[in-house]
């Protein structure tokens, strides 16, 4: 379901809600290691983007211990594996 609507429908997987988490930042700390690598196959994906407690998309699976889903991340250019969120 994922897939057919990010190819068929013009959707933006980026906007954030009222926490500043993302799409990615969702499924990432879930551990929905599929679904993370449909979204990561989006070259218009923000991977460093920070929610309110300046914690990217990769800090999530980092914390939970998704490997996968880690290395998924860790396989594009444009993730920054030193980022640090508000508390260092």
């Amino acid at each position: 379901m994922v897939k057919t609507l990010l190819e068929y429908l013009d959707i933006n997987p980026n906007p954030a809600d009222k926490d500043g988490q993302t799409s990615v930042l969702g499924t990432a700390k879930e551990g929905y290691r599929e679904v993370v690598k449909i979204l990561l196959a989006r070259v218009d994906i923000y991977c460093n983007t920070m929610d309110k407690d300046g914690q990217t998309q990769l800090f999530g699976p980092v914390y939970l211990s998704h490997e996968e889903v880690v290395n998924l991340f860790l396989k594009r250019a444009d993730v920054d594996p030193n980022t640090t969120d508000k508390d260092g």
